[in-house]
């Protein structure tokens, strides 16, 4: 330790040489070493004083604990930014009160600026990868997916982008990184070990994660952001409950953002514990609650207090026996304090010198001092064991005081006798309600040999016993006795049967804590005991205070296992789901709660029964060696003393089975994962009145479990568990960036009829909003699938929108399987992109139908696409997932209608749909010429049919027609051109009609009717004695494909392709020969 501080005072020499000859008055940390680092962090948030005009932020009830407090005022190093529009920030967020600007009155905290110097970057390009040895620089390190992964001895010291995600876990170990990008997100979690630093350019820490030291000591990890390339880029921001533990120093900004508060009581608070030093800091807080905190905690500022702590509290020794005495320094959480670095006073009561002596051995060595008089030892990482020797009959108080505040004491009291009872060596370890075999031995001291067993005590002996409690002071149980293989427990007087001083026994304890047994024989006394020699019974002044045949037996009993059991309405006054009745699994039972979604528990300690006899669970000293299922416990004993105050500290916590291997309860197959529980530990006292509050991310059942963090009076306490389920998704989301539609051909709009490409993810999740990935492991009868919806969005409230039955998935079902509507895999249903179709309408009943249907127009529509649940009976037993998003509502009538029904559904898609034709108008013209024929597309605008004038695609080709004459049956012609319309329309000449010639070579008069083939499908006839129809093979090309949704039903014989009649022969020129009209002609001839 002097070694340590000498070193200390020489850096800081160094220090003050160097700032003697320097004008920049800042500290580099590369020269001065962080030992220095108090002088950035004198209180929980702060500035340096050139900075000091820089206004900071703190929002609504944003909180700052461990403010500087002066006069009854809270002072706070940093300039708030007011706004008169907005009173009221920073009115309490000192410690609860107003944050003043200091008026150079008070001392001066501001803040040491700190010269980081050059960030040390890396230009490696290697990235993470499992199960690969470990490199000393990465450009990417990437941990996803609940995996745990580990940092030392220079492995990843220099990291470009260092990512923790989906609840993995990384442990860095003593030393300096260098990440130019830190993030973490979805609980994940950054431990350290020992002395920790990071250096970065920029750090996130959102849903829910955390970064902390193991030890839980701020001042073991300290975070330093640089300034990067973009200042922009550079700060440090945490969001949605997430949590540092640590001393953190940005050049650039800090930014809080509170969590949600569903009420005052219940927030998700992201909280910096530790203190902060920043150029900027920002904390945005509920306005119903502290939500954005920074606890203020380093010795820095608020030196750490301790305590003292001496063991046995109470106790009796033989006086030719060493008496062990344990002296601990104690922090504020009762853990040992190891970076104590004073001595300790040890003094006692004892008037007289020479009657005791300390040793530091159990045997043998030298003294360390009398008792009388006042002895200091130096306490090696927070503690001291030390032996005590008495020649003195009767009590000694020995009272340990730290020597750094000697307002910091504690007491023990030693009762030193001749003769005596011993059970055990030191205190025995106990179950609470499990027996063990005890062996009673009546001892004396005759002389400075040591002990020896008094042979002499035999036979049947009637001791009374006494519990006097140690920890807690009080206690409803006794310290039970019974004879060997007896089951008659005594716990006030029992008839032993002593031979040669010694006699078997059975001991129990019903509860926990320490205590102690004291044993007495009433008829063993001065004048009459067998294990007192004749000459000492008749000189009894050497026997001086001894009050008869005594012995006293600490023991310390830990409960047995905790016990999982219903919250009973404790803490929050609502009534809680059973946890009892919780049984459900992937696979069958009921539904308990959604993944992510609060559940309680309330955990008892309970004692050992003879119904856990044989199941093998304890080690001979006291530590548990499995778990136990406690499905049936709640009705078991408690140990009340467990809960006490001044009962042993504990922590009590819930965990599930976690690790590279690690499986949930169900579904237990490959691929499923285990999940991250949120839980935060209650102390010993706590579970007397407040339950477990927990969440699990995932879907499926655990093994849920409640323990001690540690041990509990040194002994393993057996973990209890069981089995909680079924945890079901809260939500089905579509995942936008895989899901959506795109328009064919490059149109803004689709035909009715026209395929369309789409493709759609849906994730289940929790109610955070994560995939949970073990849902397509559940039983095909507990997952809940999707139903498709499609609505018109410009209906007018309360009238029906449903368009559903419109749509055609058929390719759907071809590309992801029939049943892809309950096709969960893991968290995700998919489909791939592939064809979609808005379908017509269909005809009246009693229409003529074609090959291709017999429709009628409607619409346009503007189609919104999206899914909903399935809709499921027994959604309490199931466990049915909600939508997250309900971007769409759906009057479930058909569309026009008047309807009160409605669902909500979420959008993945809206497309505007158009009943479309494609037109060809009549023409006629001279024999033997080409006829232009007037080709256009039209749509239905929801009263007639207009021209499509944002139709740039449509096609038609004069090579693939049908044709039926319609005057002269051996008459033909043919259709030529080819192209696309624009704004809706062919060019002028574009498509033309031929007539062949006749058999004289000469062209005759004749009308045929010609159809576009935008689908080979032959037209049909009107009446049985029309002339044939002939068609040339193949269509009309649109990429590959045909054009089926520009059909009209034309004729009444049901959609077809589109035809135009063609007469020639209708102008001769000026030959003046007027021909009479013929059959089947649509317009006279002139």
């Amino acid at each position: 330790m002097m070694k340590e501080q000498l070193s200390r005072g020489i850096r800081l020499g160094l220090l003050v040489l160097s700032l003697l000859f320097s004008t920049v008055y800042s500290v580099t940390l590369q020269a001065a070493g962080i030992d220095n680092y108090c002088a950035a962090f004198p209180g929980p948030a702060q500035t340096w004083e050139s900075n000091r005009q820089t206004q900071s932020y703190l929002g609504f009830k944003a909180l700052i604990t461990g403010t500087y407090k002066e006069k009854g005022q809270h002072y706070l190093w940093l300039k708030l930014e007011t706004n008169p529009e907005l009173p009221g920030r920073g009115d309490f967020a000192c410690d609860g009160n107003s944050c003043l600007f200091p008026t150079g009155s008070q001392p001066n905290r501001w803040a040491t600026k700190l010269n980081l110097g050059a960030f040390q970057v890396t230009s490696s390009n290697a990235y993470y990868q499992a199960n690969v040895p470990k490199l000393p620089e990465y450009g990417s390190f990437d941990i996803a997916a609940g995996v745990t992964e580990s940092l030392r001895d220079g492995q990843g010291h220099k990291i470009k982008r260092f990512s923790v995600a989906g609840g993995s876990t990384v442990h860095l170990y003593a030393g300096t990184y260098w990440f130019e990008k830190m993030e973490l997100s979805s609980r994940s979690k950054v431990i350290t070990h020992g002395k920790v630093i990071i250096h970065v350019k920029g750090l996130s820490i959102a849903d829910a994660s955390e970064v902390f030291p193991q030890s839980d000591n701020p001042d073991d990890l300290h975070l330093y952001e640089h300034t990067g390339e973009h200042e922009f880029l550079s700060q440090v921001r945490l969001t949605k409950g997430s949590q540092f533990t640590g001393l953190l120093y940005s050049e650039e900004s800090v930014n809080l953002e509170g969590g949600q508060c569903s009420s005052p009581t219940r927030c998700e608070i992201t909280a910096i514990t530790g203190a902060v030093t920043t150029r900027f800091l920002k904390m945005d807080s509920s306005y119903e609650a502290p939500s954005a905190v920074i606890n203020g905690q380093s010795a820095c500022f608020n030196p750490k207090e301790y305590f003292i702590d001496i063991t046995p509290e109470k106790d009796e020794s033989l006086t030719c026996d060493r008496q062990k005495v344990t002296v601990r320094v104690l922090d504020k959480d009762g853990k040992i304090a190891t970076d104590y670095t004073g001595d300790i006073h040890l003094s006692s009561s004892l008037t007289r010198a020479g009657k005791a002596r300390w040793f530091g051995t159990e045997s043998g060595g030298t003294s360390l001092g009398d008792v009388k008089n006042r002895v200091t030892v130096t306490p090696n990482r927070g503690q001291k064991t030390l032996w005590l020797k008495s020649e003195h009959i009767g009590k000694i108080t020995v009272t340990a005081t730290l020597s750094k505040d000697d307002k910091k004491t504690d007491s023990s009291t030693f009762l030193f006798v001749p003769y005596g009872f011993e059970i055990a060596e030191g205190e025995l370890p106990l179950v609470a309600g499990k027996p063990v075999d005890i062996a009673i031995t009546a001892l004396a001291c005759p002389s400075e040999k040591g002990q020896m067993v008094a042979t002499e005590y035999q036979g049947n002996r009637i001791l009374t016993l006494e519990t006097v409690y140690d920890s807690p002071s009080t206690g409803s149980q006794r310290i039970q006795l019974a004879k060997p293989n007896s089951t008659e427990w005594q716990s006030r007087q029992l008839s032993v049967h002593f031979e040669a001083g010694k006699a078997s026994a059975q001991l129990r304890y019903l509860d926990a804590g320490t205590a102690r047994l004291t044993l007495k024989d009433e008829q063993c006394t001065t004048s009459d005991c067998a294990v007192i020699p004749v000459a000492q019974r008749m000189y009894a002044r050497a026997l001086a205070d001894w009050q008869g045949l005594t012995g006293s037996q600490t023991i310390k009993a830990r409960p047995y296992t905790f016990a999982l059991c219903d919250a009973d309405n404790l803490g929050s006054g609502q009534q809680e789901k059973s946890i009892q009745a919780a049984t459900g699994t992937a696979n069958n039972g009921n539904a308990f709660v959604a993944a992510g979604e609060r559940f309680a528990t309330r955990v008892k300690p309970v004692i050992w029964t003879e119904s856990d006899a044989g199941k093998d669970n304890i080690a001979p000293n006291g530590d548990a060696t499995k778990l136990v299922d406690t499905r049936h416990l709640c009705e078991r004993m408690e140990t009340t003393n467990f809960y006490h105050a001044q009962a042993p500290a504990a922590k009590v916590q819930l965990t599930i089975p976690a690790g590279d291997n690690a499986k949930p309860h169900s579904p237990n197959v490959a691929g499923a994962r285990p999940g991250v529980l949120t839980r935060s530990p209650l102390t010993h006292e706590e579970i007397a009145t407040q339950p477990f509050y927990a969440s699990w991310s995932e879907v499926g059942s655990i093994q849920l479990r409640a323990g001690v963090q540690g041990t509990y009076l040194g002994m393993k306490v057996n973990i209890g568990y069981r089995p909680v389920g079924r945890f079901y998704p809260k939500f089905m989301a579509v995942v936008p960036s895989e899901s959506g539609m795109t328009y064919p051909n490059g149109q803004d709009f689709v035909y009715m009829n026209q395929p369309f490409n789409g493709q759609l993810t849906v994730q289940a999740q929790n109610q955070q909003q994560e995939p949970t990935y073990n849902y397509g492991y559940f039983a095909d009868a507990y997952k809940v699938g999707i139903q498709m919806v499609a609505a018109a969005q410009q209906t007018l409230e309360g009238t029906g929108n449903r368009l559903t039955e419109r749509m055609d998935f058929s390719e759907w079902d071809r590309v992801a399987g029939d049943h892809w509507r309950r096709n969960w895999q893991q968290e995700a249903i998919t489909v791939p992109t592939a064809p979609l179709l808005f379908t017509r309408l269909n005809a009246m009943q009693g229409a003529t139908v074609s090959a291709f249907g017999s429709t009628q127009p409607d619409g346009p529509y503007r189609v919104a696409l999206g899914i909903a649940p399935q809709e499921v009976e027994n959604c309490a037993q199931m466990g049915c997932p909600e939508l997250n998003i309900h971007s769409m509502t759906v009057f479930n009538c058909s569309v026009g209608t008047a309807c009160e029904s409605t669902f909500r559904a979420q959008s993945f898609a809206t497309f505007s749909a158009r009943y479309g034709r494609m037109v060809m108008d009549d023409t006629a013209g001279r024999s033997g010429q080409a006829l232009a024929i007037p080709l256009r597309v039209e749509y239905w605008n929801g009263k007639a049919f207009t021209v499509h004038e944002a139709d740039h695609v449509s096609v038609f080709d004069g090579e693939y027609f049908c044709q039926q004459p319609l005057s002269d049956p051996a008459v033909r012609g043919k259709t030529l051109g080819n192209g696309e319309v624009t704004q809706g329309q062919a060019a002028s000449g574009a498509l033309n009609a031929q007539q062949d010639a006749g058999s004289d070579d000469r062209p005759h008069r004749a009308q045929i009717r010609f159809w576009q083939k935008l689908v080979d499908n032959a037209p049909s006839a009107n009446h049985d004695a029309d002339l044939p129809i002939y068609c040339q093979s193949g269509t009309v090309d649109r990429e590959g494909g045909t054009q089926p949704w520009l059909l009209y039903n034309w004729r009444k014989q049901g959609d077809e392709n589109p035809s135009a009649v063609v007469t020639f022969g209708t102008y001769r020129g000026n030959d003046r020969v007027i021909y009479r009209g013929e059959k089947g002609m649509n317009f006279r001839l002139p």
